[in-house]
């Protein structure tokens, strides 16, 4: 990838993130300026920039988090 920037998320997380799109499960995120409570519906790799999780938050507005910018999460 072009952007040196972006670090690659462990397999693990990426599974468990995968496990909770297919289960519909909700997640509380934590980033580094702020918390989020999410339901995740994929996840996408962009060739420049990383890989992204799709989600829409408790207003239900879309949400593209950037995987390596989760400091940690939780399922609800």
């Amino acid at each position: 990838m072009s952007n040196s920037s972006y670090q690659v998320v462990s397999c693990q997380m990426h599974s468990e993130l995968e496990l909770v799109i297919m289960h519909g499960q909700c997640i509380e995120v934590y980033l580094p300026q702020e918390r989020l409570i999410i339901k995740p519906y994929d996840m996408v790799t962009r060739k420049d920039s990383g890989e992204f999780l799709l989600a829409r938050d408790e207003n239900d507005n879309n949400v593209e988090i950037r995987l390596d910018k989760i400091k940690r999460y939780r399922i609800i």
